[in-house]
């Protein structure tokens, strides 16, 4: 069975659905409460409200002290991603390597998951992230640093401010001002993904 809970953060409310093995889904704050529940429970069936266990909460603390600027290591929240193909959990694997602080392009992500030339499929898997902030779509950048194609709510301004609250300098949204900070292998770590 898979529960949810909403809870807030100083972007916003936020909510999230898990089950036994993982989190399912996160979701960032939208417009209203409504459309936040309607995201978050999407397709999801026998679905309850539920005083979260000690993991959930742990990683619910991670998020809010996260977007609060203190940047967290979420690479270690239990992801359950029973339906990803090989390719998305390949990408979504090495992405949660990608450290706070630190940005990767598409082509750079699809060359490091073996598939160099394969941007697009890579942006299109992360257009479908169910778990952002725990795997840092972003982070992830087009070609020449630029802010492009981020899919939640509020787009690439919403991507702004996630990277600029964990300390990287980003394009105006125009796409005019200072290039952000590039992926650093050093900044990665191990990035399991729990299935």
């Amino acid at each position: 069975m898979k529960h949810y809970l909403l809870f807030e953060t100083v972007f916003g409310t936020c909510g999230m659905l898990w089950q036994d093995h993982g989190v399912v889904r996160t979701q960032l704050p939208e417009p209203s409460q409504e459309r936040l529940l309607a995201a978050l429970l999407a397709d999801a069936e026998g679905v309850a409200a539920h005083q979260p266990p000690s993991w959930i909460s742990s990683a619910v603390g991670a998020i809010q002290r996260h977007l609060e600027g203190a940047g967290q290591d979420l690479s270690e929240v239990p992801v359950d991603l029973h339906d990803g193909s090989p390719f998305a959990l390949k990408v979504y694997g090495e992405l949660r390597r990608v450290r706070s602080g630190c940005t990767v392009t598409y082509g750079d992500l699809a060359a490091a998951v073996g598939a160099p030339g394969a941007a697009r499929a890579v942006g299109r898997v992360l257009g479908k992230n169910p778990v952002p902030l725990i795997i840092p779509c972003h982070r992830v950048l087009a070609s020449g640093g630029k802010l492009r194609g981020f899919s939640a709510s509020g787009g690439i301004a919403t991507q702004a401010r996630l990277l600029e609250i964990e300390g990287v300098t980003v394009p105006a949204v125009s796409g005019r001002g200072a290039a952000p900070g590039r992926f650093r292998p050093d900044r990665m770590g191990p990035g399991d993904l729990t299935l």
